[in-house]
């Protein structure tokens, strides 16, 4: 999925844009507000650089998905302190979305 540099340089652009971006989560209890919160913010993030033309689709749920949910965030991956948020893409004209997950040590605490 890295034959184009233009789309490595997308990702690489957008995963270090949402890691300095959601460092605020080591400050929040990591339960299912903190996940809505933070697909929120991605969503947001990601809808700009869906307007600028970066991402292929006619609408946003075309172009990207953000997860972070019950599944991805087991108790057990909470207990360690993480969050995982995954997130799909579509850069322009592929054949599918690349998908690429990351994770923040997250607040105390669970639901």
């Amino acid at each position: 999925s890295w034959r184009y540099i233009n789309v490595r340089r997308l990702f690489n652009f957008v995963e270090k844009s949402i890691e300095r971006g959601t460092q605020w989560v080591v400050f929040e209890p990591n339960d299912r507000t903190l996940w809505a919160r933070v697909r929120r913010d991605i969503s947001a993030f990601l809808k700009v650089v869906w307007r600028t033309g970066a991402l292929f689709g006619s609408t946003p749920t075309e172009a990207f998905y953000v997860k972070c949910d019950d599944e991805l965030n087991p108790p057990e991956v909470r207990d360690l302190g993480q969050l995982i948020i995954e997130i799909g893409m579509s850069p322009v004209k592929p054949a599918e979305f690349v998908i690429f997950r990351i994770s923040q040590w997250a607040g105390p605490g669970a639901e």
